[in-house]
């Protein structure tokens, strides 16, 4: 009798372990799919920093090049407006870097997260768990290459418009 409790017990007690960590593994899933858009949500945030700092470098080179016709007229307080000016850019520039310095910080993190959640998933004692990380992980290299290929476009349509800008400039 005593025998027959305790197997009934353990058989009760294996199967709310099998169903837990199921559960588990569904909850640590969502986790990684949550971790995987914030990743990509962050990243193109950094591409939107690195545009915004991009479009501030290429006015602050506007007006540096508008203080040398203004010194060049000698008109003082065309020199004065755009040493002001030039001032407001560099600040907004730094306050751009600060908020891809921190984007990228939070990159690093989520990624952290992410590796920490994977490693968590493959622990688990669950028949799929092999197929599941796979499947898991091709989805996390999937969204690093798109995000790669879109720096790596990002990066060839700076590249251009320097070169278009290189060009237009010699020709003045």
């Amino acid at each position: 009798m005593a025998s027959e409790a305790t197997a009934e017990f353990q058989a009760l007690t294996a199967e709310s372990a099998a169903a837990a960590a199921n559960g588990l593994c569904v909850l640590l899933q969502d986790q990684l799919a949550l971790l995987a858009r914030k990743y990509h949500k962050s990243a193109l945030s950094v591409f939107a920093a690195n545009s915004r700092i991009e479009m501030r470098n290429q006015e602050r080179e506007g007006m540096l090049v508008k203080k040398q016709r203004c010194n060049a007229a000698q008109d003082i307080d065309g020199v004065a407006a755009c040493n002001k000016a030039v001032v407001e850019i560099e600040q907004r520039i730094a306050r751009e870097v600060d908020v891809k310095d921190a984007l990228e910080g939070e990159l690093g993190e989520l990624a952290a997260q992410w590796g920490e959640a994977y490693r968590a998933l493959g622990s688990l004692p669950v028949a799929e768990a092999d197929e599941l990380m796979a499947t898991q992980k091709a989805s996390w290299v999937a969204l690093i290459k798109a995000l790669q290929d879109i720096e790596a476009d990002q990066h060839r349509k700076m590249f251009l418009s320097d070169v278009l800008d290189a060009s237009f400039l010699s020709q003045m």
